[in-house]
């Protein structure tokens, strides 16, 4: 896993190169507008996580979970960033154990960081929204779902989709990394000789330090035997 002295490896240029993109979203989300269904069956502007409308507790009642889903997904993705970055900067010039599965970790880290902190982040949440006639509904968390016959009519199994979701996000993206370690673990074993097709030429195996076989001195020249040439039966035909 050396480089020249002055190079950045490839791994860490695409460590590098996926935390710029993963802050980039993440601002994207700060600043991004949230609108909400109204009662009046029209859009309410929420404003957005940087710049969020006022209005007191009505505007807390009805953009709340959507708010707050906005800013969770903008600190996730920014989470996500700071890993990856700190993979690259910090861990990887501290690296000298030799091994191969640091830059498989590198390579995947840009999507399986951020399937990491978003499902962890999701699953405490609030669960919620807004009824298609505008009125505000809340669920609870994934984690924290409502007991209530009541909200269970509501929000039926919104918390325990979330819960699927969140869980299974944190999984596949610790199976990503599983993976990248993985099949970069492939790259430090050496390709091993095919067996030659018929018809080609095959190297001795005296080339590799291994003894010919010999059989009653035949092909042996040291036991006055001749060197006979070996040839498949097929293609005498």
């Amino acid at each position: 896993m050396s480089t020249p002295a002055g190079q950045v490896p490839w791994f860490v240029r695409i460590a590098r190169s996926g935390a710029a993109l993963l802050a980039g979203l993440a601002v994207v989300t700060w600043v991004t507008p949230v609108s909400v269904r109204a009662n009046n069956g029209f859009l309410f502007g929420c404003g957005s996580p940087a710049d969020p409308r006022g209005g007191g507790d009505l505007v807390i009642l009805v953009c709340g979970v959507q708010m707050g889903t906005a800013r969770a997904m903008s600190v996730a993705f920014l989470g996500a960033a700071a890993a990856v970055l700190f993979m690259s900067e910090f861990v990887t010039p501290r690296w000298r154990g030799g091994g191969h599965w640091l830059p498989g970790l590198l390579s995947v880290g840009p999507l399986a960081a951020p399937l990491i902190t978003v499902g962890a982040i999701s699953l405490f949440v609030e669960v919620g929204g807004t009824s298609p006639t505008g009125q505000p509904y809340r669920c609870g968390t994934a984690t924290v779902p409502p007991g209530d016959e009541l909200s269970s009519l509501v929000c039926g199994h919104i918390a325990q989709t979330r819960l699927a979701l969140g869980l299974g996000c944190v999984i596949l993206g610790l199976g990503l990394l599983v993976a990248g370690a993985y099949v970069a673990r492939g790259f430090a074993i050496p390709t091993e000789r095919l067996e030659s097709p018929i018809g080609e030429r095959v190297e001795s195996p005296a080339a590799d330090g291994v003894e010919p076989a010999v059989v009653d001195g035949v092909g042996s020249p040291e036991a006055g035997g001749p060197a006979t040439d070996v040839t498949d039966p097929r293609t005498e035909a």
